[in-house]
């Protein structure tokens, strides 16, 4: 996920260049201390539980998501 180890790390580049980040991880135990990690390189920055094994999850998101407007940029 997003919220720690390579994914957290990814997502703190991209945020370093200015990039409006998104984060999703499916434990909220690391999920809300990343976020908040990451909105002190970018305000912008936001973190959702989503957990990929389930599908309704995951489409709920990108239904979001593309409401909001799209994604430049997604790492898995």
């Amino acid at each position: 996920g997003g919220s720690q180890g390579i994914g957290l790390g990814i997502a703190k580049s991209l945020a370093n260049f200015g990039a409006e980040v998104t984060i999703l991880a499916r434990n909220e135990k690391y999920l809300i201390p990343a976020e908040k990690e990451l909105q002190e390189i970018n305000p912008t920055a936001r973190a959702k539980r989503v957990d990929i094994s389930k599908q309704s999850d995951v489409d709920a998101f990108f239904d979001e998501y593309f409401k909001e407007g799209g994604i430049d940029i997604f790492v898995n």
